[in-house]
């Protein structure tokens, strides 16, 4: 796709010839719109509505990182000539990005579910929305948490437009786990240790991950950290869910970041069973540079790349197939002898 050196926002805007959109609607000028006031009204009340429910202290889900989403949806789609998106549905796909988070001003839980509401608002007065297109839209927003893009349709008629709903889906979930750098950190906060004991992970991750870069082309994913040695050395507080309870960790930065890069890796393996064949990543090259107090530097780096599977275990069966943990030996033994299956 040939953005030629723009993001996929800036391309869709600037597209004169409504003859590419639905009943040659002006849906350039439309978006601006709705972008517009989610900026102006939206995107920067969201941290303050999940302060003010949760009472926690998210790394910046306002415009700066829709800002961020948005160049990572451009990055894996400029130049890529596997990978060429209708304007229609490039404006679908954007309209995603924007609202994808935004349901955290009700709060954390739940918050992909609750983008629906200021859907709501958005088609109840402030610009207007065909309910058709909102519905994928939602869904295709919700898609950002958890595995449910399998339940969406791999494509469908919109305004009699074909659009495909599970690759869209699949370039918003993969580029929002892209979508994390310095910007996203509260510096301030940090400087200051004004931070929720709490926040304070999750805070130092985003300031020390420097950069990342889609290599479309190599198809890889870099991400570089820039680490002070005084950071190595100190454990955070982690609060992690089993079942109703709340386990109090503490952690190391350099854990976390093992444990985050091997997250990214999960979803690029997820994804990409949607993204192909339009867009290949086969690696996540991960590049760390630890700023020593003497002056000095040290960089270390890893990869996660695909390596087959080298031990044969059950639970990896199970893992890999669940509906067959109903069907395991000691079970049809089980149903043979009481005659049941």
């Amino acid at each position: 796709m040939n953005l030629q050196n723009r993001t996929l926002e800036e391309w869709l805007i600037s597209i004169v010839d409504l003859t590419k959109f639905p009943h040659k609607a002006d849906i350039p000028t439309h978006y601006k719109s709705i972008s517009s006031k989610l900026r102006q009204w939206v995107h920067d009340n969201v941290n303050a509505g999940a302060a003010d429910i949760d009472h926690m202290h998210l790394t910046n889900h306002g415009v700066v990182h829709i800002e961020t989403l948005i160049k990572r949806i451009s990055q894996m789609l400029n130049g890529n000539d596997f990978c060429e998106l209708t304007p229609f549905e490039s404006y679908i796909l954007l309209l995603a990005a924007h609202i994808h988070d935004v349901g955290n001003i009700f709060g954390r839980k739940g918050h992909e579910i609750n983008a629906v509401e200021i859907i709501k608002l958005i088609g109840n007065g402030l610009v207007g929305e065909d309910q058709v297109v909102w519905s994928y839209v939602y869904d295709i927003a919700k898609a950002h948490k958890g595995e449910i893009i399998s339940t969406l349709p791999e494509e469908d008629f919109i305004d009699e437009e074909k659009v495909r709903i599970q690759l869209l889906a699949a370039i918003l979930k993969f580029a929002d786990e892209l979508a994390e750098n310095t910007v996203r950190a509260d510096l301030v906060a940090l400087a200051l240790g004004t931070l929720k004991k709490e926040a304070e992970l999750f805070h130092y991750y985003a300031k020390c991950l420097n950069s990342v870069v889609p290599n479309i082309n190599a198809r890889s994913i870099l991400l570089k950290f820039h680490i002070n040695e005084d950071l190595l050395s100190k454990t955070f507080l982690k609060i992690e869910k089993r079942g109703k309870k709340n386990i109090n960790k503490q952690v190391y930065l350099m854990d976390e970041i093992y444990l985050r890069t091997l997250k990214t890796y999960s979803e690029r393996v997820y994804c990409s069973k949607y993204l192909r064949p339009y867009i290949n990543f086969d690696t996540i090259k991960v590049s760390i540079t630890i700023q020593m107090n003497d002056s000095r530097k040290i960089t270390n780096g890893y990869e996660l790349c695909e390596s087959g599977i080298t031990k044969i275990h059950m639970d990896e069966v199970f893992r890999i197939c669940p509906s067959l943990k109903e069907l395991t030996g000691k079970k049809i033994h089980s149903q043979l002898a009481t005659r049941s299956i």
